[in-house]
């Protein structure tokens, strides 16, 4: 058994897929499979889907325009639901003053793994760092990740920058 197709639409000889797992992209578009974990943004105007991903877990956003023919509704509805339905966990939380962190995590298509991802405000900016590798350091020192929006919560991040406690006070 393939995957099972969702929805489709024409896109030059090729078409754009929606299948259980992954976003397909046309021939010659790379990347040519987007898993729902990773699809970040699709935005879809008169003929152009301008999908914004992840290059990978934890890697930079990467944007493509794909062209495409015909009615987009149905297709831009499941691309909606299979993103949505992978998060799992989407929270604001406030860290220090106005600043804070968005904590989301997200269903791995296919798998009932996590990946974790945080984005912290600064200055008004958002600052999307690749932090799976701190979520899986906490995990280990035994934070509980099923409730990493309380545990932030609590976290003095501001007095780790002036270096009055150390990482390992972090935890």
């Amino acid at each position: 058994g393939g995957e099972r197709v969702l929805a489709w639409l024409p896109s030059g000889a090729s078409s754009v897929v929606a299948t259980e797992i992954a976003l397909v992209l046309p021939d010659g578009v790379e990347p040519q499979r987007v898993p729902w974990d990773l699809v970040l943004r699709a935005q879809w105007s008169e003929g152009v889907l301008d999908l914004t991903a992840q290059d990978g877990p934890g890697g930079r956003p990467r944007h493509v325009q794909v062209p495409f023919t015909g009615a987009p509704d149905v297709l831009a509805g499941v691309v909606r639901e299979r993103v949505n339905a992978s998060i799992v966990v989407q929270d604001h939380v406030t860290l220090s003053g106005t600043q804070g962190a968005r904590v989301v995590a997200r269903r791995v298509p296919g798998s009932t793994d996590l990946r974790w991802s945080l984005v912290f405000d600064v200055g008004g900016v958002l600052l999307r760092l690749r932090y799976q590798p701190f979520i899986e350091y906490l995990g280990r020192a035994g934070v509980d990740m099923s409730d990493l929006p309380a545990w932030l919560a609590e976290v003095d991040l501001a007095a780790h920058e002036r270096g009055e406690i150390t990482g390992d006070e972090l935890l």
